[in-house]
């Protein structure tokens, strides 16, 4: 597919919005870097919202008065990255972790632009403008970063809770994308159907869609969340919330569980075969989530010390057996339970119940993440003041 140009498409109205939105860019980021007071920043913000109504316009004015060109879907998505970029750059100066959000988004562009030239060079086509999660992730990213370049003296946990909103959409859009790239390469008996290249509910898992995916594994991280309250009732004589937040859910299962479903495949029916891959797979998945969070809050939230043939009290030979036998009874009868349970949902209900249980989770996850984060620095901070005050007494002796 050739990129069609003509010298008049450089004065169409809407290629001359992109290009407004382009000199918008250094100009926010002078804006922004020489802000004082509240106001400069809120000045800094009205341009910011600027960009966002040229984008608004443009594209309305390019679909109603026919000015669509092939210019214009190279200029439009490049002008709302510079500024994405450019908020995301400016922000780390003052906001720790957003440098990190920033190397995510030219990533993400970069093999997006890769896979787009692959697409091109090998299946003779190319993606006709942006799509709808592509939209709404610019949105939701707009919004996020004019509430911290408006407000940048928030709190530093709602800092975190937007950066965390802000990755989870880039991600999502960034996946949808790459879909995209990959049928249309392995599928060119599509043809021009683009209602069903682009479909989001073609994804399947076991003849399952996203939406019965979602409830499928919150079923699972609901069952290991249930599990550990059972175990740690029978050993510590009281109940505890096993989750990682307030709700019911424990997703290191539901990830565990989705991940074994790929790697076990070609097992599936082989039980001695899945209790010994079982175990040992686990036993690496529950050491390495231990060491992550042993790296992120300090501590581990279960405990083998009290239980022979322990590792540092993170792994043991009863977990071991334990996953082995777990695993067995999730493909050879829990599983098909679950299934059934996703299969007989009316499609409308799995459809509210799945955007209800991610929307959720999604937030009281990183509101809960962001906290402990903060009290593992607060708590390093008391630490360094009790040993500076320790000294002080000393010397003073």
């Amino acid at each position: 597919m050739k990129f069609k140009f003509e010298v008049k498409d450089l004065f169409k109205l809407p290629n001359i919005l992109c290009y407004i939105r382009i000199a918008l860019v250094p100009l926010f980021v002078y804006l922004y870097f020489t802000a004082e007071e509240p106001v400069d920043y809120y000045v800094a913000t009205l341009v910011v919202m600027l960009s966002g109504i040229t984008d608004f316009l443009d594209g309305q004015i390019a679909r109603r008065c026919n000015m669509i060109t092939d210019l214009g879907k190279i200029i439009d998505p490049a002008a709302d990255k510079l500024m994405q970029l450019a908020m995301l750059v400016t922000l780390a100066i003052n906001i720790p972790y957003m440098c990190i959000l920033a190397v995510y988004l030219i990533v993400k562009e970069v093999v997006m632009a890769l896979m787009g030239l692959v697409v091109m060079k090998r299946a003779n086509r190319r993606l006709d403008g942006a799509k709808w999660y592509g939209k709404v992730c610019t949105a939701v990213l707009y919004v996020c970063m004019l509430a911290l370049v408006a407000f940048p003296h928030m709190p530093v946990n709602l800092q975190y809770v937007i950066m965390i909103v802000c990755a989870a959409v880039l991600t999502f859009a960034f996946i949808m994308y790459i879909r995209i790239y990959i049928i249309m390469l392995k599928d060119n008996h599509y043809g021009n159907d683009e209602r069903k290249l682009y479909n989001i509910f073609d994804i399947t898992f076991r003849e399952m869609n996203v939406n019965q995916l979602a409830v499928w594994f919150f079923i699972y991280s609901f069952f290991g969340w249930a599990m550990e309250c059972i175990v740690i009732r029978k050993q510590l004589g009281y109940w505890e919330n096993r989750g990682f937040a307030k709700l019911p859910f424990c997703v290191i299962y539901g990830f565990g569980v989705f991940i074994a479903f790929h790697i076990f495949a070609p097992i599936e029916g082989n039980y001695p075969a899945l209790y010994v891959a079982g175990a040992i797979c686990a036993t690496i998945f529950e050491y390495m989530t231990a060491r992550l969070m042993q790296k992120l809050f300090g501590e581990v939230w279960w405990n083998y010390d009290h239980l022979r043939f322990n590792y540092k009290g993170i792994i043991c030979l009863q977990s071991t057996l334990g996953w082995g036998l777990l695993a067995v009874l999730i493909f050879s009868v829990f599983n098909k339970m679950v299934e059934r349970v996703v299969f007989s949902m009316d499609m409308r209900v799995t459809t509210v119940l799945s955007i209800v249980l991610v929307i959720s989770y999604v937030v009281d996850f990183s509101y809960h993440f962001t906290k402990r984060i903060a009290n593992k620095k607060m708590e390093s901070v008391v630490a360094q003041a009790s040993s500076a005050g320790s000294l002080q007494r000393f010397f003073h002796r």
